[in-house]
Order: structure tokens, then C-alpha cells, then sequence
């Protein structure tokens, strides 16, 4: 309770600093009847096709604040391409029009005040060109790639090479993330980040998350490597927050896809959308299913009184995972200032992993079987709920508002591991079960609030409250020849249990003219752990204070050259099975312990970048710097003097340090071809601490992504793309580089309303996962190659319906926008 009261003081003295912040920037509280509160203005244009200069009918007219994107007010145009959208309020806005068939064309230099209330805009013509207006700058099309303040923006409409598949195949297009052979994502070369949909907490375990979510369903990604004060600062690398789509039309939207993939893949998902004055009504289903075979060799040496045992194999492998989920979501205007938000997403999910190996004992030492098969299987399923509830209040001054957000995750697993080895005449001569359940449940409520001291500066501020609690329930089990069963071991059986409770508050101060933006936040987070191990009578807890300030900056030395720089710091927690302080059997030739001891990581993190526009070229050069406190590093070693086992456990191995350069460059001067490249190159070093006794590894390390777009018609696309990764090392080994090649071509029908993606991915069967770790008395090698190419095809449908009656143009009723 002492803390909370301390908590609310601290708020009451943040007030106070802004108070005399509002007196330090020379801005006044607005009264009742000021300029904002009798503000009227207006803005209105003609949208015209280039080609022939007829008006565009039914356009869609969208209207967002420059300052954080948020939606204003929108409208379509009338039959004579006509549009006109009323204000109360000045600012600075961005104007996007869209029509099916036509490239949209975005506005971003509207500027509405006392002195120019009213703007007309000269006529938009819907083509791939620029044209200038006599007051504000439109361009036509989006980058594959927007730089922001905070972030970096993905624009996942140009990605056709991944059209059918997740956002973990949209992301392996970016050059800072890398995906392995089981769909586990890195940024940055970290497992260890934050993922959100709708700026919303999921249930799942970041990667999952990311293979359930299709490509058909995303809007754009958004990639914050150095977030501010106000957002959770758990993960090394950052957040990668998933847009989805939404429908911002009248009437009735929808949008259907399927696809069927060579190795029995498939999938499908539909959109619905409904707009009237009670709000925006939207509901969604999806099922997907990929499947990953391949090969896979193994060598694995140990050394026992100076006698090596080498254990070779080869086999199959086959990956395969299948999510079934469905979402809906219900947004209400309940008055001019109040807004009220309802969304839900729910479903299944099945993954499993098997192999078939042969395997090869050379050894001096006496051993049964020199050579022998083993079959093994690995199993995880469960159900997944995430709701939440956001209200956002608007006070009668521009910008000054205060929203509130309650989360609710739950999601219940299990998981089966069983392996078994047999001799040459088909025997079982050994094996292992293990498996793994228990419910997880989350809440979380978050309150921010913003103040505008003037149009440009503001504080923001806010709290926020995480819960949790989970159980994991293990066994373990060992094959018994003479009863040719499973026989369960009880002192291998667990029961632990974890709860946590982190509370955050956080403040921002923001100030921004035409050249210079700067925004300063600090945050403060207590948490409270609390790990039980009831069948040991174990209790393991934490209460600890942290500090996360954050800098953002931003300078446009002119219209097209700007300069960004920033700084954060953050918190890597252990996960819950590093912690748990016994030994749990993963397969028959691997165990693990976890570390109650174990320490978070802090992270260190600096970055800048400089954009430059070039006519219809755009070039990007951002570099960051990144230091670790307390790095967690796997350690293996021989399990307790046997021939071939492994043992893993997780330690604070030191520090380290990253230095690296992103770099992309968009071509577009051509009508029939873009070219965009993108590359990310950066060193990695890691001083392991003294009690480990082990050199300091370091290893540069880069990506090249090359993504061809052939435009051939109004219908017709083409897309070639090619990326790769270069070896890399860990504290105890290294990882191969790895390259891969894809081809995608999409053609529209039905006046646009239908379209046929064709892919083939791993064009060229070059994609592979080689790595190699070693220490005292072992060394362990393996290569999965995962057979290929991959074709899939996928069928998208998409239509709208307006209520209003449409009058059609040439003899045609044409539909009105190809997106939600």
C-alpha cells in the first residue's frame, strides 16, 4: 500500500512539472470558446484518372493525424471525383486516396490552421507518378520500407513472395530478421523481443504468434528496435507490433483467400467487415497448415579418459504446424469525444516435429548397439484466448486525451516427447516420454494519458499493472524391455508454479517544430516473481525496482534529407524453464537444468539514421549499437561421463556487444520495374566472465536482401526476390550462412476483384541450417536441408458493398477499393 501511495504522489509531481514545462514552452490552457473550440475548416479536391482525366466515383477519402497516424475522418468521392472533409480542429494531417486498380497516392504535407483553414488541393491523378500541387506534395505509392521517428514500417502489400504464407515468412524479407528451420524468429540476432497485434499483448510465445497470424490478414509490421518509455521494455531487440486490416468503408466489406501448397499444404481465411452509426463491425476466421520435411546428419564426439566416441546419423525430418483461430472485434463511437473498443481472437494450435535417423556408434569403449535406428516425436497443442477492451476519451482541446486498456490472455498447452531407439532386428531396446502441461493466465491494464502544452509540444503519462500466473506439470518416463512399456520415474515429475506482478509508471516530454523533434521518457517498473516448486517445497522470489529512460530525436535538415537518432534501455527476464532448478529429459540423448540464480539481462541501446530522397530514389542508413549486462548463453557439456549425451544448462555468461549498419535503397525510376535492397551488417563479441575460462568469441556478420517487382499492365505483377545470411558464432559455436531464392507472379480478374498468386519459394533448393557448438570433451555438429522448391497457390477474393445506392460509370459497376 506504501508503494502505491508513493506512486500516486509521483503522479501528482509529474503534474506539477508539467505545469511549469507548459510555462517553460510559452503555451496557455485553452478556455472554453477559444480558436480550437470555434475552429471550422475544410479540405476538398477532385481524384481524376491520369491517363484520361475522367473523375474517379467512389474514390476512398482518408484523412490521419501527421503526429501519431491516428484515424481523423474520411469520406468517397462523388460522381464527379469530387470530395470535401469538414474540420473542427487545426494540425497537420495526411491525406490518403485509394481506388481499386490505381496506386494510392498519399499527401503528407497538409498543413490546416486560423490563417489557411481552407485548402483546396489541386487535382489527384491516380498513377504511378508525382505530381506537385500548388500548396502540399502528393506521391503516389508507398515504400516498401517507412521510416518514422520510432520505427520502421513494412508495407506487406508488396510482398508477394510470402502472400500465402504467416508474418514469420513476411519478416524473412527483412534484413534484420532471421528465421530457422522450425519458423523461430530472430531480430537482430535475438530470440528475445516483444510482439503485439493491434498494439495489443497476445497469449501465445512471440514466434507462435507470428506463424498464426496470415499474410493475407496484414495491413503492415511495424519495427520498434528502440521503444520509448511508454512501452514495455522487456526483449532485447525491441517489438515487432502486427497491423491487421480493417475496414474503414460503409456498408458491408469482405475479403476471402485460400491456397493449397505442395507437401499437403494449405489454408484459407475470410474478413468481414460492416460499417453503419453504430460502428465498425468486424469478424475473421483462419485456418493454416505448413509442413517443413527435409533431411537432417548429425555428428556428435565425446572424449572420456582420453577415449573419443563418435556418433554419426542420417534421416528424415518433418516439421508441420497448424493454427485455427478466429477473431472479431467491435468499434463504437459512443460520442464525438468517446470511443469504445471490443476485440477478441481464439483458437487452436498444432505443432509437431518427427525424424527418422540411422545411426553409427564408433567407440572403444563397450557399447551395445553400433548401429541402431531411433524414432522420435515431439507434440504441442492447446487453446488460446486473448480479449481486451479499449475506451479512449477526447477533451475539447486538440490532442488532449486519456485512454484505458484492459488484456486478458489465457492459454492452456500440452506437450509429448516420446523417443525410441531400435536395435537391428526392430527391437526397442530404449526410450524416453516426456511430457509437459498447465493453464497460463494473464491480465493487463494500461492508462495513458496526454496533454498538449501547445501544437508542438506534450506530455504524456501513464500506469501500468501485468499479472500472471501458470503452472507446468512434467513427467518423465523410461522404456522398460521386459514389460515393453513406459514406466514412469517420479523423481524426474514436477510441479511448479509461477506467478508475477510488474507495475510501471511511466512520463514523456515531447517538443517538435518544422526541423527539430525531441522526445525525452523515463519509466519505472517494480516486480514482484514468485517461483514454487511444491513437490520440492521450494520457493524461489524476487522484488526488484528498475529505471528504462528513453531519447528519441529527429532533425529535417530539409524536405528531403532527415537525420534520427535514439537511446533506451532494457530487460531480457529469463524465461520460466531457465529458472527451474532440476533436471528435465528433452529426448533420450539430451537433458537439461534450469538456474534459479539466473539474472535478468539489461541492455544498452543507441541508435541513428539518416533518410535521403532522391527524385524517385529513397536511401536509408541507420546504425545501432547495442550492450548487454548479464548475457544468457546455453552451455553444454557431457552429461555426467557418458558416451552421448548432452547436458544444457543456462548461465550469465558476460557481456557483449553489437555494432551494426541497415542500409536500404528504393529504385523506382522505371514504370515497368522497382528495385529495392536492403542489407544489414554488423559485428558481435562476447567476453565471457572469468569463471568460465573461455576466450572471447567474435564474429561480423551480414544479410543481403534483393526484391525485384516487374510491372507488366494494370493486372499483372511479377516478383523475384533473393536474400541471405552470413555464418555467425555463439559462446560455444558457430552457425553457417544460408541463402534462399523466390519467385511470385499475381494476375487480377473480374475487374480486379479477383487475383491468382502463384509462388515457388526456395527456387534454387538452397536453403539450409548447418551449425556446430563445442567444448570440454564434446563436439556436436548438424545440417537439415529441407526438401523444395515449395509451390503454393493463392486465390483472393475481395468485395464491397455500400449502402448508398451506386450509380454506375461506362457501364460498369465497378467495386470501390481494393483494401479494407
Amino acid at each position: 500500500m506504501r508503494r502505491i501511495q508513493i506512486w500516486f504522489i509521483c503522479v501528482l509531481f509529474i503534474s506539477l512539472i508539467s505545469t511549469g514545462y507548459s510555462q517553460w514552452t510559452g503555451a496557455r490552457p485553452e478556455r472554453p470558446g477559444s480558436e480550437d473550440m470555434n475552429f471550422t475548416g475544410k479540405i476538398s479536391g477532385t481524384v481524376l484518372e491520369a491517363n484520361s482525366d475522367k473523375p474517379v466515383e467512389y474514390a476512398n477519402i482518408t484523412l490521419f493525424s501527421k503526429r501519431d497516424s491516428s484515424l481523423i475522418t474520411g469520406t468517397i468521392t462523388d460522381n464527379r471525383g469530387r470530395f470535401r472533409l469538414d474540420l473542427s480542429r487545426p494540425g497537420r494531417f495526411i491525406l490518403e486516396v485509394k481506388f481499386i486498380g490505381f496506386k494510392a497516392v498519399w499527401i503528407d504535407t497538409i498543413k490546416i490552421g486560423p490563417r489557411h483553414a481552407d485548402l483546396t488541393l489541386a487535382p489527384i491523378r491516380l498513377k504511378p507518378v508525382v505530381l506537385q500541387g500548388q500548396e502540399v506534395n502528393v506521391t503516389t505509392g508507398r515504400p516498401a520500407v517507412e521510416y518514422k521517428l520510432d520505427k520502421k514500417v513494412l508495407n506487406v502489400r508488396q510482398e508477394l513472395t510470402s502472400i500465402s504464407g504467416s508474418a514469420v515468412d513476411v519478416l524473412e524479407n527483412v534484413p534484420s530478421v532471421s528465421v530457422d528451420f522450425n519458423g523461430n524468429v530472430q531480430l537482430r540476432g535475438s530470440s528475445s523481443f516483444t510482439v503485439l497485434i493491434d498494439n495489443r499483448p497476445t497469449a501465445l510465445d512471440a514466434s507462435e504468434a507470428l506463424q498464426q497470424i496470415p499474410a493475407t490478414e496484414i495491413e503492415n509490421i511495424e519495427i520498434i528496435t528502440n521503444p520509448s518509455a511508454k512501452y514495455d521494455p522487456d526483449g532485447i531487440t525491441g517489438i515487432i507490433n502486427v497491423i491487421t486490416r480493417k475496414n474503414r468503408l460503409e456498408g458491408i466489406s469482405g475479403l476471402f483467400n485460400s491456397n493449397r501448397g505442395s507437401y499437403d499444404q494449405y489454408g484459407g481465411d475470410f474478413l468481414l467487415g460492416y460499417r453503419s452509426t453504430w460502428g465498425t463491425f468486424s469478424l475473421g476466421a483462419n485456418l493454416d497448415r505448413r509442413t517443413h520435411p527435409g533431411t537432417i546428419e548429425t555428428e556428435n564426439r565425446t572424449t572420456l579418459s582420453n577415449q573419443t566416441t563418435s556418433v554419426l546419423s542420417t534421416g528424415t525430418s518433418d516439421f508441420q504446424r497448424q493454427f485455427t483461430s478466429v477473431k472479431g472485434e467491435w468499434d463504437w463511437p459512443i460520442t464525438e469525444q468517446d470511443n469504445l473498443t471490443l476485440s477478441f481472437r481464439s483458437g487452436l494450435f498444432e505443432m509437431s516435429r518427427g525424424s527418422e535417423q540411422n545411426f553409427t556408434i564408433d567407440s572403444p569403449l563397450n557399447i551395445d548397439w553400433a548401429n541402431y535406428s531411433n524414432s522420435s516425436s515431439w507434440e504441442r497443442s492447446g487453446l488460446f484466448l486473448s480479449a481486451t477492451g479499449d475506451y479512449l476519451h477526447h477533451f475539447s482541446k486538440k490532442g488532449h486525451e486519456v485512454s484505458l486498456q484492459y488484456n486478458y490472455r489465457q492459454f492452456d498447452g500440452d506437450e509429448l516427447a516420446i523417443t525410441k531407439s531400435l536395435n537391428p532386428g526392430n527391437e526397442i531396446f530404449s526410450g524416453q516420454r516426456t511430457t509437459e502441461k498447465g493453464p497460463n493466465h494473464h491480465s493487463r491494464i494500461q492508462l495513458n494519458y496526454i496533454f498538449p502544452f501547445s501544437e508542438t509540444s506534450r506530455f504524456e503519462g501513464g500506469y501500468q499493472l501485468r499479472m500472471g500466473k501458470s503452472q507446468d506439470i512434467t513427467t518423465f518416463a523410461n522404456y522398460d524391455t521386459l514389460m515393453e512399456s513406459f514406466i514412469d520415474l517420479d523423481a524426474y515429475a514436477h510441479d511448479v508454479s509461477y506467478s508475477r506482478n510488474i507495475q510501471s509508471l511511466y512520463s514523456i516530454l515531447a517538443k517538435e517544430n518544422d526541423h527539430l523533434s525531441i522526445q525525452i521518457g523515463l519509466r519505472e517498473e517494480y516486480t514482484g516473481r514468485t517461483i514454487s516448486v511444491t513437490d520440492a517445497g521450494d520457493t524461489y522470489t524476487i522484488d526488484r525496482w528498475d529505471l528504462f529512460p528513453s531519447v528519441h530525436s529527429s532533425w529535417n535538415i530539409s524536405p528531403v534529407l532527415q537525420i534520427m537518432g535514439s537511446y533506451s534501455r532494457r530487460i531480457n527476464r529469463p524465461r520460466g524453464w531457465y529458472l527451474e532448478p532440476f533436471m528435465t529429459w528433452t529426448d533420450d540423448r539430451n537433458v537439461r537444468e534450469g538456474n534459479a540464480g539466473l539474472l535478468p539481462e539489461y541492455i544498452d541501446s543507441y541508435e541513428t539514421s539518416i533518410q535521403r530522397s532522391m527524385n524517385k530514389s529513397v536511401l536509408s542508413l541507420e546504425g545501432y549499437y547495442r550492450r548487454r549486462f548479464n548475457v544468457i548463453e546455453e552451455f553444454r557439456s557431457v552429461y555426467q561421463d557418458t558416451t552421448d549425451i548432452i547436458f544444457h544448462q543456462y548461465q550469465n555468461a558476460g557481456t557483449s556487444e553489437s555494432v551494426g549498419v541497415e542500409a536500404m535503397l528504393s529504385l523506382r525510376h522505371w514504370k515497368w520495374w522497382n528495385l529495392n535492397l536492403t542489407t544489414n551488417v554488423y559485428t558481435y563479441t562476447l567476453t565471457p566472465d572469468s569463471e568460465f575460462n573461455l576466450p572471447v568469441t567474435s564474429s561480423s556478420n551480414w544479410s543481403l536482401r534483393i526484391n525485384n517487382t516487374f510491372i507488366l499492365g494494370s493486372n499483372t505483377r511479377i516478383q523475384l526476390s533473393g536474400r541471405y545470411n552470413s555464418p555467425t558464432v555463439t559462446s560455444q559455436g558457430k552457425r553457417s550462412g544460408n541463402s534462399i531464392t523466390s519467385l511470385a507472379i499475381r494476375q487480377k480478374f473480374m475487374d480486379k476483384k479477383l487475383s491468382l498468386t502463384v509462388q515457388i519459394n526456395d527456387l534454387f533448393q538452397t536453403s539450409r541450417w548447418e551449425t556446430t557448438s563445442e567444448g570440454e570433451n564434446f563436439y556436436s555438429y548438424s545440417l537439415m536441408n529441407r526438401d523444395a522448391p515449395v509451390v503454393v497457390a493463392t486465390l483472393t477474393y475481395n468485395f464491397h458493398n455500400y449502402r448508398q445506392k451506386r450509380s454506375p460509370r461506362n457501364g460498369n459497376d465497378e467495386s470501390v477499393g481494393e483494401d479494407f
